[in-house]
């Protein structure tokens, strides 16, 4: 074994259950979760957590998915993002606008202050 590293008692790998579309839900930790044993690969433990009643079960199956834009077509999700960048849009024109405004008027007074000087 490297230096540095600890050995774990078990592998943990954890499965999304068939309810996300498309395997959108693979960046997620998942709905079952199976424990191997690190030294006797026979010896597996399966945790099903969505088979278990919660609270949040209304959150998992209609506000994730909402969120996440998993109840709605591709064409839809493209809009949304392009809804979702309008802000950063917004943020750089107007940082834009300000420094151009900004830049005319300090050579407008510069100008100006040039012409007010008197003759030598």
């Amino acid at each position: 074994m490297p230096r540095g590293t600890v050995a774990s008692a078990y592998y943990r790998v954890s499965l999304a259950k068939p309810y996300a579309p498309d395997g959108y839900r693979a960046f997620f930790g998942g709905d079952t979760t199976m424990f191997v044993d690190s030294r006797d690969p026979r010896h597996v433990s399966v945790v099903d957590s969505s088979a278990e009643p919660t609270a949040n079960v209304f959150y998992d199956r209609v506000f994730e998915p909402a969120h996440f834009g998993w109840m709605v077509n591709g064409w839809w999700r493209i809009l949304w993002f392009g809804f979702g960048l309008t802000p950063l849009a917004l943020g750089v024109t107007g940082l834009s606008t300000w420094l151009f405004r900004r830049r005319t008027r300090r050579r407008r007074a510069a100008h100006a202050g040039r012409r007010a000087a008197p003759p030598r």
